[in-house]
């Protein structure tokens, strides 16, 4: 698991990435498995970010990014999430 913080004018990018099998394999597995909850995360996260654009002038966003190798292969997922920074 990789975390990282960077500065981007007034914006914070907060990116969390691992080398898992990719959110497609991991879907297939639950699948197989039999398991039928749904992950929530990423809908509170999305939801939280959309109030915040609502109630303020920035733009927050969240990015998900399924990661290959060059032939093509999962090699895990990105998250990208960009926050204004009130640096004042």
């Amino acid at each position: 698991l990789l975390i990282s913080l960077n500065m981007i004018n007034d914006n914070i990018l907060v990116s969390i990435e691992d080398n898992g099998v990719g959110r497609e394999k991991a879907a297939e597995i639950r699948r197989e498995s039999g398991i039928e909850r749904k992950s929530r995360g990423m809908m509170i996260t999305s939801e939280r970010l959309e109030i915040l654009n609502q109630y303020t002038n920035e733009t927050y966003t969240v990015n998900v990014i399924d990661l290959v190798d060059q032939a093509g292969n999962p090699t895990g997922t990105k998250v990208e999430i960009l926050i204004h920074a009130n640096v004042s």
